[in-house]
């Protein structure tokens, strides 16, 4: 039987970061004090470390979202500038008879 996925708050999760990384404990016994996984409460380490040092951290969905729908966007952009391009070739040839 599948185990039913918890959902921690973001207060949450920031205090059990600074718990690790302020009070010097490993990540696997942090875990078991605070009765989160060991590899959830490493990627929110991770995570913290990543965005601490300026390197991007993973997307949120939203993020990955609007980077989907953005990119759409400008395929079809793309497509509407080739299509003035040679719209705009053929009227200046039409215009030079």
């Amino acid at each position: 039987m599948a185990r039913q996925k918890r959902a921690f708050s973001v207060e949450f999760r920031e205090r059990a970061v600074a718990y690790v990384v302020e009070q010097g404990k490993s990540v696997s016994a942090a875990a078991r004090e605070l009765g989160v996984g060991e590899s959830t409460l490493g990627n929110w380490v991770s995570t913290a470390r990543g965005s601490a040092s300026g390197k991007p951290g993973p997307m949120t969905p939203v993020e990955r979202e609007e980077n989907r729908r953005l990119r759409a966007e400008n395929r079809e952009l793309q497509m509407q500038v080739e299509i003035l391009k040679k719209a705009t070739a053929f009227f200046a040839n039409e215009s030079r008879r």
